[in-house]
């Protein structure tokens, strides 16, 4: 219809009153009808014109209606695309014309402001986003956040990692668009910054910045003892390399180097009687400039200063430990605090592979020296096989828990740990090593199976082991523990290149967010049980599923935990660091799908809301 005008807008009709006509009797009219401009926006006008020939009267029908002159000019706004259609009758019959006005949809656009307040935050801070709108009429939420949106709002977020969020608002006009980015300190691939902290949910640690911090680690125990400076760097240098973030490494060896308890160079620890006597400076000289190698490296040292010895026997120092008073234990605590409390890369770690009950008074000695002269650094321990490492302890001993063990199902001892209460850090301290061969030795899934049992179900990260790399033998020290005798010909070994495939996949994704799948809600069909069990979790922050199949096979997975309306899945090759995709699906959804190819596979099942890159890239 022919819309009233506004003061704002011109409308002008030149018409005769009463039509026009030549008196020429029986010649029939001619109507010419322009639209100017003919496509306009919503909004917007067109001028529509008219003449006419032998014409008496007009009228119009369609858009306008109406009783018109034989000639004139009005403005018409449609709200659609609209026909208009101009009729005139003169004594000769009668004669029309239509024209079309297209209107699009690409007027003035919405207004969308969006703001992030405090823009950037640490990890398990919260951002603040704030929004407003003109000429919309709907919002919808994308990127870091999903879902529908009122026009106008704030809501509060809380990102993992640095994240963007999108908000696309809509009006008649069509959208318009607006995004912020929230940045979170301690995420991405810069280095850490040590010396480490317990994170926020108490359930992994923290650099500095707040920067999760997952243990990829390697038993390195007779470093100090059993290497050169040159030697030791090229260790470190492949090691960082490769992605290792921790090492366990003994400060001070009982048996397990080539001239034990004397260094590689033949220089001892102690002057005299172990722990009753000054100790050596030449020897800690040697250790420091090799944890400080490490510390430049990036690496963190979990540091054992009192190894106690399978069965508290000869391998360690359990005996000098009971012949020493818990004064002299507390006074080597406090020798080893004072001299390496300035090292930013130190995790402590008391004991070593036997239950210290027999010395526990002696060992909780040089726990508490340590604490005393040293509040920069973590303290856990390293006990007996099936034992973890506050099961000897008074609660709040240790910073720290880990789990040591040869449990050929070690998930339920992992799970088991995890469900300790209060809340602590958990990692897998130790279980059986790359070639040694009390274990036959293990095959690589049973070395892939540690690492990955062990995340997925509450730990937050894994110490893996290889010999000859652990007591840094030569083929002739190393033939009563392993199948390979040279440690530097090791370095790139298969279980190496799990434990790098692990870390990337790890990192790559929340992976500090974990929590186990006890109830199978995102893996729903084929977890299996006993060795063959497919241990999976689900990312807090509904980011992610991530499970491991120890042996290929279908297996149905469910997105209804996780963000947004879609979800990709992939199949990831944890021997080869390689991804495939498997496709991608509504959230709502639950799917079936079987891995490529035989042996052992990872699921990654990640909500597209996050934009996370393939996996293991």
């Amino acid at each position: 219809m022919l819309r009233p005008m506004g003061l704002s807008l011109l409308l002008t009709v030149v018409a005769a009153c009463g039509g026009s006509t030549d008196g020429g009797g029986s010649a029939v009219p001619t109507v010419t009808l322009t639209a100017t401009p003919s496509s306009i926006a919503l909004g917007d006008s067109s001028l529509l014109a008219w003449s006419t020939t032998k014409a008496s009267a007009c009228s119009g029908s369609d858009g306008w209606s109406g009783s018109k002159g034989t000639s004139g000019s009005g403005f018409v706004i449609p709200d659609a695309t609209t026909t208009y259609t101009l009729d005139c009758s003169g004594g000769g019959g009668t004669a029309h014309q239509s024209v079309i006005v297209s209107v699009g949809a690409t007027g003035a656009p919405p207004i969308v402001s969006l703001a992030a307040s405090p823009s950037t935050i640490n990890v398990g801070g919260q951002s603040a986003l704030t929004w407003s709108t003109i000429n919309a009429s709907s919002c919808a939420a994308s990127g870091g956040w999903s879902g529908a949106r009122a026009t106008a709002g704030t809501e509060n977020v809380s990102p993992a990692t640095t994240s963007s969020y999108l908000l696309t608002c809509t009006g008649t006009s069509g959208p318009a668009q607006q995004s912020v980015t929230v940045t979170v300190n301690g995420t991405g691939t810069g280095p850490y910054v040590y010396p480490l902290k317990v994170g926020p949910t108490k359930r992994y640690l923290v650099d500095q910045n707040g920067k999760p911090f997952f243990i990829a680690g390697e038993a390195a125990w007779s470093l100090i003892a059993n290497t050169t400076t040159a030697d030791a760097l090229t260790y470190l240098n492949d090691r960082q390399q490769r992605g290792f973030t921790m090492i366990l490494v003994n400060l001070i060896e009982h048996k397990f180097a080539t001239n034990a308890p004397a260094n590689v160079a033949g220089i001892a620890p102690f002057s005299g009687t172990a722990f009753q006597s000054t100790p050596n400076e030449a020897y800690f000289a040697h250790a420091d400039t090799i944890i400080a190698a490490a510390q430049q490296r990036g690496i963190v040292v979990l540091l054992a200063p009192l190894y106690l010895g399978s069965g508290c026997g000869s391998e360690g120092w359990c005996a000098e430990v009971k012949a020493a008073s818990v004064a002299n234990m507390s006074a080597w605590g406090t020798y080893v605090a004072t001299r390496y409390k300035d090292f930013d890369n130190i995790v402590w770690a008391i004991g070593g592979d036997t239950d210290p009950s027999p010395v526990l008074s002696r060992t909780e000695a040089v726990i508490a020296a340590i604490r005393s002269a040293d509040s920069r650094h973590l303290i856990t321990a390293h006990n007996n096989a099936e034992q973890t490492a506050i099961d000897p302890y008074p609660s709040g001993t240790l910073d720290i828990n880990d789990v040591y063990t040869y449990n050929s199902t070690l998930y339920s001892d992992v799970l088991a740990a995890y469900k300790v209460a209060p809340a602590i850090p958990l990692f897998l301290i130790e279980s059986k090593y790359e070639n040694e061969r009390d274990w036959g030795p293990p095959s690589q899934q049973v070395l892939r199976s540690e690492t990955y049992w062990a995340v997925l179900s509450g730990a937050t990260g894994h110490v893996f082991g290889n010999c000859p790399i652990w007591n840094f033998y030569d083929a002739a020290h190393s033939g009563a523990y392993c199948d390979q005798t040279d440690w530097k010909a090791q370095l790139p070994s298969q279980g190496s290149k799990n434990m790098q495939y692990a870390q990337k996949l790890f990192t790559g994704r929340h992976w500090h967010l974990l929590v186990p799948d006890e109830g199978h809600a995102g893996l729903t069909a084929g977890y299996g049980s006993g060795t063959g069990f497919a241990a999976a979790a689900v990312a807090s922050d509904s980011s992610s599923i991530i499970a491991y199949l120890p042996s290929s096979r279908q297996v149905t997975f469910s997105g209804a935990r996780l963000k947004g309306s879609t979800m990709t899945a992939w199949w990831y090759n944890p021997g080869t660091g390689v991804a495939s995709v498997i496709g991608s699906y509504a959230t709502g959804s639950s799917q079936s799908a079987t891995p490529p190819g035989s042996g052992d596979w990872v699921l990654i099942v990640d909500s597209d809301s996050f934009g996370f890159p393939t996996p293991g890239s």
